[in-house]
This record gives structure tokens, C-alpha cells and sequence, in this order.
């Protein structure tokens, strides 16, 4: 039985070249493994090799779109290039972004919001509330925090433990 590792054996120096510029791109697995007809694990396990994270490729396939868009293309193209099926759902990741389709400018966290962001992710406080605490978008806050390599995988806070005896369930 083939470990994990032993896949990426199956890949050609070619293929992972092409592979790593996919993902500097921000082509998702799926993507890159249809295109190549490899199966997708070998991409995840590649991927996970280089130890790059689903936000890595996100903020990338943003940063891409951005210079797209900032040097004339336009969002029909950028559908065609990825395979989506529609302009809307580039225009709908791109504002999440904070990116101004009419100005082409990106909205950054202040010097400040990037502070407390990364004193908050230290003490496993999620995504969501610290956009909620330092007056941001969720979005923004992941773009940040994968530009930093920092992964998303804080969803929720721990359950606080219920006293015995208080009646309450911890459901």
C-alpha cells in the first residue's frame, strides 16, 4: 500500500513544476488535477508537502485576479481561466476581498488592526470574531493572516465546561 509520501514519487519533475506555478496562481486541487488527469490526492499531498494551506491558495488566486483585472482583463476572462461559471462569483470574492472593481485598489487592515489580529490569532480567537474585534471583514482578516502563513483552522472557541449540577447540556 502506497503512503502519502511515496505519491509524490509518481510525479515527474515536469509535472511538479507545473503543479507549483498553478499554485502560485491559485489554482485550487481539484482544478490542477483534472487538467493534468492526475488523481487529486497527489496534488493535496503535494501540496501538503510544500506546506502550503487552502488560504495560501486563496489570498494567491486573489492576488492574481487583482493584477488581472488591474491590467485589462476582464472578469469574463478570468472565469474562463479558472473554469467558474460565472463573472458574479469573481466580482463577489474580490469585494470580500476588498478589492474596488471601479477604483482597482485593495482595502489593507491599518497597521494597527494587524497588531491585534496577530496577538488575537496567539490566543486561538477565530476568524470571525476578530474581524468582529478589530472592526474588519472576515475575509480581510483570512487574506491577512494567510499573507502571514498563518492557517484558518481556528473556527470556534473550545466549549467552556459546564458546571455539574447546573442543568445546562454542553449541546
Amino acid at each position: 500500500m502506497a503512503t502519502q509520501w511515496s505519491r509524490l514519487e509518481l510525479l515527474s519533475e515536469e509535472q511538479k513544476q507545473t503543479i507549483r506555478k498553478a499554485f502560485e496562481y491559485g489554482f485550487e486541487d481539484s482544478k490542477i488535477s483534472r487538467s493534468l488527469n492526475i488523481h487529486h490526492l497527489q496534488i493535496y499531498y503535494y501540496r501538503h508537502y510544500l506546506g502550503i494551506t487552502k488560504s495560501q491558495i486563496t489570498v494567491a488566486r486573489l492576488n492574481t485576479w487583482m493584477n488581472l483585472i488591474k491590467s485589462g482583463s476582464t472578469l469574463e476572462d478570468i472565469v474562463e481561466t479558472y473554469g467558474l461559471k460565472n463573472p458574479n462569483v469573481v466580482k463577489r470574492q474580490l469585494w470580500k476581498a476588498g478589492f474596488s472593481l471601479k477604483k482597482h485598489t485593495l482595502t489593507d487592515l491599518t497597521p494597527e488592526q494587524k497588531a491585534a489580529a496577530l496577538a488575537l490569532v496567539k490566543e486561538g480567537v477565530p476568524d470571525l470574531e476578530i474581524a468582529r474585534a478589530i472592526k474588519a471583514k472576515e475575509f480581510e482578516v483570512l487574506i491577512f493572516l494567510a499573507s502571514q502563513g498563518i492557517s484558518n483552522r481556528r473556527k470556534y472557541r473550545a466549549a467552556k465546561p459546564v458546571p455539574p449540577g447546573s442543568g445546562k447540556t454542553t449541546n
